[in-house]
């Protein structure tokens, strides 16, 4: 079996189940694509120039407002995170009769 991942053929070999291959096409992926965080940084940063250039008053207020507006969204954050732990701890307990019976 083969996979063909941002131009690179990935060959599993024929002893690996179709669960371990995909496991590790995954893994191959997120190895391959961690420039994503990296492009973004690039963005902003070139973005904040441009915008500087352009209306510096703005990019100071911008500079300047930019904590203040994390600070009011971290409850927000927090809040969601609280509820994702919740989901997942339901759906632990909805999973754990079948992860005892061990059904694949």
């Amino acid at each position: 079996m083969s996979f063909h991942v941002d131009g690179i053929d990935i060959a599993v070999g024929s002893g690996f189940s179709a669960r371990e291959s995909f496991k590790m096409v995954v893994v191959v992926i997120g190895v391959l694509r961690p420039e994503t965080e990296s492009v973004k940084t690039l963005f902003v940063v070139v973005a904040g120039c441009l915008l500087c250039v352009v209306c510096w008053p703005l990019a100071v207020l911008a500079i300047v407002l930019w904590p203040l507006i994390w600070l009011i969204a971290l409850p927000f954050r927090l809040v969601s995170v609280t509820i994702e732990a919740a989901f997942a701890l339901i759906k632990a307990l909805l999973l754990l009769p079948a992860r005892l019976i061990g059904t694949r």
